[in-house]
């Protein structure tokens, strides 16, 4: 017996609020807001459908400026376009600016979000310090997103141990948002 399924999915990647330049103050948010249906054959004539609910599959840690955990004093966000087989390397670590133009010196990334456009034809890949030599494809339209609130998150060396990699492996253009957060 075949079922047939209907969900209704609302999906928050990341509620920021930035108050001014050298301060932060925002959250991460990550959730599924969703109504999972069964309308198979299995409901009796006249009876309700089961459904499921997922409002309460959602992360909202804040944070706050400074060094510690959950604290964040560093961003570095940019937009990049690759072409067929091009591989973009992100030094966190001393030759990135952010957007007003101060040098990014990550010691301690607390979330790497990586965002492909939904018009890209085929995936990016993205491997960063904490993961050497493991790659995450980030389809079209989808997401990447590694948090770690803690105080030492993701740990990150000047010169030896300081950069995200991202490639593009097909013979298409490909375009990507990278959001970067975390303290010196």
């Amino acid at each position: 017996m075949r079922s047939a399924v209907t969900a209704v999915v609302a999906v928050w990647i990341l509620a920021v609020g930035f108050a001014v330049a050298g301060n932060y103050s925002g959250s991460m948010r990550l959730g599924l807001n969703a109504t999972h249906t069964d309308v198979s054959e299995t409901v009796p004539t006249g009876g309700n459908a089961a459904a499921e609910k997922f409002t309460d599959w959602v992360v909202n840690q804040a944070l706050t400026y400074g060094t510690n955990a959950n604290q964040c004093n560093q961003f570095y966000p940019k937009t990049y376009t690759t072409t067929n087989t091009e591989t973009t390397t992100i030094d966190i670590y001393g030759t990135v600016t952010d957007t007003f133009g101060a040098t990014v010196n990550l010691l301690e990334t607390r979330f790497l979000i990586v965002s492909a456009a939904a018009a890209n034809s085929n995936a990016v890949k993205v491997s960063w310090v904490p993961f050497v030599d493991a790659w995450t494809d980030v389809m079209p339209g989808g997401t990447a997103m590694y948090f770690a609130p803690d105080a030492t998150a993701y740990p990150s060396t000047n010169a030896t141990a300081d950069s995200v990699v991202i490639s593009n492996s097909s013979g298409y253009s490909a375009t990507y948002s990278v959001l970067i957060g975390g303290s010196n």
